[in-house]
This record gives structure tokens, C-alpha cells and sequence, in this order.
């Protein structure tokens, strides 16, 4: 009811702050044609809606003993906020910042970021 009819005002407001210019025209363009669609934003929200809950589920379980990579462009979110829920589910938490980026730093800066993933995939877990 709150962005029916209005998806392009309300997204291009997180579009010209969470991107150091890796969203494109272009890339906008595709983004409304999906976001458009019926039920759509209620879809896109619905990733944020369960943060919270996902966060209690994961500190009610078993801590992750697996590497975990925490990614963050330097003009992103606080890192420490992000480091420090992983830090609670996780026993090796590994971080690094993604230059150049904001919040969407796979399409601010992707040949850094594909280099980060295939490093931090090439890792063997920690003993």
C-alpha cells in the first residue's frame, strides 16, 4: 500500500545512497521492471522482516564452526555491527572491507569482490 505505483520514488532513495555509482541505469531499470510486479517490495522487504528472528534462531543453535566472511563497503553499514552479530554465531569470523563500495559492493567494486570470494573459498577451514 506504502510504495504500489511508487517503487521508483521510494527505491531511488536507497539507490543514491547505498551505491558508489555500481548501480547503473541500466541496472535500475531492471530492478523497477522486477520490483513492479505484484508483491514484489512485500517480497524485498520480507528479507529485512526476518533478521531479528533469524538472529535469535542462530544464537539459540549450535555456534557455526565453519569460516565465516564478513563483507562490508567502506562507505557501508558499520562493520563492527556486522562483525559482532557474527562473532556470536561463529567461531571463525574473517572480515574484510571492500574499497571503493557501499552497500552494494558486489556492484561498486565486483573484480575486488570475486577476488575476495575465490580467496576466502579457496581457504581450508580453520582445525
Amino acid at each position: 500500500m506504502l510504495t504500489a505505483g511508487k517503487e521508483e520514488q521510494y527505491l531511488a532513495g536507497f539507490w543514491s545512497v547505498m551505491t558508489c555509482g555500481g548501480i547503473t541505469d541500466a541496472d535500475r531499470a531492471d530492478l523497477l521492471r522486477v520490483y513492479t510486479r505484484p508483491d514484489a517490495m512485500r517480497g524485498g522487504f520480507e528479507h529485512y522482516a526476518t533478521l531479528v528472528e533469524d538472529g535469535q534462531r542462530a544464537r539459540a543453535g549450535d555456534r557455526l564452526a565453519m569460516p565465516v566472511l564478513v563483507l562490508n563497503g567502506e562507505h557501508g553499514l558499520p562493520q563492527s555491527i556486522l562483525l559482532d552479530g557474527a562473532r556470536d554465531i561463529a567461531d571463525d569470523v574473517r572480515a574484510d572491507i571492500v574499497p571503493d563500495a557501499a552497500h552494494t559492493f558486489a556492484a561498486d567494486n565486483p573484480a575486488w569482490t570475486a577476488d575476495r570470494l575465490t580467496r576466502f573459498f579457496s581457504l581450508t577451514p580453520a582445525a
